[in-house]
């Protein structure tokens, strides 16, 4: 047969038979995998497992094929499910939490498959701490050290410490704050109490939320309070330091006026008092202040025969306000949880006096009598007084339920008292003779125990001294005491007790606390130290 006419059977046999093929049914090998390939393949996160998704793109495949390889390349490639046609998605739960992951995706049509498509995911999880056991334990710090071993694959945005007085503790309770984003971090917590156990856990946040380390705990040493070193930061005769809701803002009550700090006592400047403290040329030292929230902030001074001034604009400004007598002196003012003030007051117009009105400007005499000489507010809201008696007979302990409204006879000493503090659920007061006596509030009795005399450290010493100021600060549980023979400084509720005289100074007056620091009133000036 002629080769021409052979060339031209063929090419008409090839044209017939491609016509035969679908070229767009994935079945047919000559069909381009791109008519069948998914149009695109994404990967989500749910909980603890992986969502992947597609869209259906041809209904004529056989289904899909899903493969799965770790990220980095390592490992097999594996198949790890194969679906229907009618399926657009596969959750993978079969995944380990930190590790990144490599999807594929084809169709199939019998033998044949399309073009892979591909997308990856890290499997995050919450990150993984672990808490090592505290380190050198203080009274009042500890050192902890946390280790992120694991970001769970996702970035931590914080890590710290948390830390509580009860078990299990957790960032809504104490904690600090950083952002180590894996190893090991130090963490210095201070602030805290003496002879107090704690619980602490290493905690990491990162999208998946928070973890927390193993829980360890430590008990704080007691405060050694034999090792306080005294600062003078203000020279000259003081009597009442008052400490205000602003952070190292102070007034002092000084024997030629009021002054004032905004920087902790680096620097002071006065304020426009116009009233005084003595008479006949002599000062007196039982001027009391206090400084309260209401309204704008009220800042009330005791003054000598004059009652008491008001300042409703941080001393810019003081008005006469009060009881007004011979030999008038407040020797103790507190302020009160509704932002009234309490005040003693001897001479004429000796009682206990409550302030009322638009600024704290109207007085009230609520317990005519006894000469008030100190105040005390326990935790539980209770106002306690003591009290000087000429002939000590009359009740010297006294209580309020109702914020100083209302008074209740508590003790007769059958002694002149000069301060009392309330210390946890018992009270604390000192004689005239440097006694310093406690018994507990909650007792029907009310057993008084004699725990120290601050005047020679002997419980029978005779000798008379007035002007003696207690204080207690219950996160250190620190209880002050001054008196004509110094500072006297306890650290375990008044059972043993430190003396500390400073040098050049002859007597000491009103004994405070504020932002750290116990500050201290003398006739030479204001003292502080650091506990």
């Amino acid at each position: 047969m002629n080769k021409k006419y052979l060339h031209i059977i063929l090419f008409v046999f090839t044209i017939q038979s491609c016509a035969k093929f679908d070229w767009t049914n994935p079945y047919d090998p000559l069909c381009p995998k791109a008519n069948y390939t998914p149009s695109s393949f994404s990967a989500s996160q749910s909980g603890s497992t992986i969502v992947l998704t597609w869209p259906q793109v041809n209904n004529n495949i056989g289904g899909y094929i899903v493969q799965r390889q770790l990220a980095s390349g390592s490992g097999t490639k594996s198949t790890i499910a194969t679906v229907a046609k009618n399926v657009t998605q596969y959750i993978d739960a079969d995944i380990v939490g930190g590790q990144s992951y490599k999807y594929f995706l084809l169709a199939y049509a019998g033998d044949n498959q399309s073009n892979e498509v591909t997308t990856q995911i890290t499997y995050s999880v919450r990150p993984t701490i672990t808490t090592a056991a505290p380190t050198i334990v203080t009274a009042d710090s500890a050192t902890i050290i946390g280790t992120i071993t694991n970001n769970g694959g996702s970035t931590v945005t914080a890590s710290g410490i948390c830390w509580a007085t009860t078990p299990t503790p957790t960032i809504a309770n104490n904690k600090t704050v950083g952002n180590t984003a894996t190893g090991s971090f130090t963490v210095y917590i201070t602030s805290l109490t003496p002879e107090t156990r704690y619980y602490v856990r290493a905690y990491a946040t990162n999208a998946q939320g928070t973890s927390y380390g193993e829980e360890q705990s430590f008990t704080t040493k007691a405060l050694d309070v034999s090792k306080f070193t005294w600062q003078s930061v203000f020279a000259g005769e003081c009597y009442t330091f008052i400490r205000t809701p602003t952070v190292n803002s102070y007034f002092l009550v000084a024997k030629n006026g009021v002054q004032r700090t905004i920087n902790g006592g680096t620097s002071w400047s006065t304020t426009n008092w116009s009233a005084t403290y003595t008479r006949d040329g002599l000062s007196t030292t039982s001027q009391g202040g206090a400084y309260s929230s209401y309204g704008s902030g009220n800042l009330v001074v005791g003054s000598l025969d004059n009652g008491f001034y008001l300042s409703i604009n941080n001393g810019t400004e003081y008005t006469g306000s009060g009881p007004v007598g011979y030999g008038c002196s407040s020797q103790s003012i507190i302020a009160l949880s509704d932002g009234r003030f309490l005040a003693s007051m001897s001479g004429f117009q000796r009682g206990i006096w409550k302030t009322s009105g638009t600024n704290n400007n109207t007085w009230s005499n609520k317990l005519p009598g006894n000469d008030p000489t100190d105040f005390s507010i326990a935790s539980n809201g209770i106002i306690y007084c003591s009290q000087r008696s000429a002939d000590a007979i009359g009740p010297v302990l006294l209580k309020s339920n109702d914020n100083g409204e209302n008074w209740i006879s508590l003790f007769n000493a059958k002694k002149e008292l000069e301060d009392c503090e309330a210390i946890n659920d018992s009270l604390m007061w000192a004689d005239r003779y440097g006694n310093l006596y406690m018994a507990s509030v909650n007792s029907s009795s009310f057993n008084v125990t004699l725990r120290y005399n601050i005047f020679s450290g002997s419980k029978t010493a005779s000798t008379t001294i007035t002007d003696v100021d207690l204080i207690y600060y219950p996160a250190k549980k620190v209880i002050v005491a001054t008196s004509s023979s110094g500072i006297y400084v306890s650290g375990n509720n008044g059972m043993t007790w430190t003396n500390y005289k400073l040098p050049g100074v002859t007597t000491y007056y009103n004994i405070s606390y504020a932002d750290g620091y116990i500050y201290v009133c003398t006739k030479e000036g204001l003292y502080r130290t650091k506990y």
